[in-house]
């Protein structure tokens, strides 16, 4: 799946939103069968979207489909990338468009993101995406 860029926030009648809808939908699919198979699920990675805005609508449509919980709810955005109208400073987002969902039969801690040295950034050639992680545990049946 390829998320589109330029859909980050409100819910706008452009391509970009349309086609993320879509695949909001088809996702949303797959985590239910998921769910009606018992079978534990990680979706991690960039959805160009930010899922952790209260009420936001593509995360609405994931939520209908199950239960599961966003480890980055809550995580800072960290990350520096090298600014595109000044490449000599840097740039940081105020949220993230990299997300970690988790299924409810597994424990996760709030997913932090590392952030690159501004050195670095401005350096060399990194990703305009710092890596997010979390802590899983499944837990186990009472």
């Amino acid at each position: 799946m390829i998320l589109p860029w330029g859909c980050s926030g409100a819910f706008k009648t452009t391509e970009a939103c349309q086609t993320l809808k879509r695949q909001g939908k088809q996702l949303a699919k797959w985590i239910k069968s998921r769910e009606a198979q018992k079978q534990h699920y990680v979706i991690l990675g960039d959805f160009n979207h930010n899922l952790a805005y209260a009420g936001d609508w593509l995360y609405e449509i994931l939520a209908d489909s199950g239960q599961f919980r966003l480890a980055s709810q809550h995580s800072e955005a960290l990350c520096q990338v090298r600014s595109k109208r000044q490449p000599s400073k840097t740039h940081r987002f105020r949220s993230l468009i990299d997300h970690i969902l988790v299924s409810h039969s597994l424990t996760s801690s709030e997913a932090k993101q590392t952030r690159f040295d501004s050195l670095d950034v401005l350096r060399f050639q990194l990703s305009d995406h710092c890596p997010l992680s979390s802590t899983l545990t499944l837990n186990h049946p009472k």
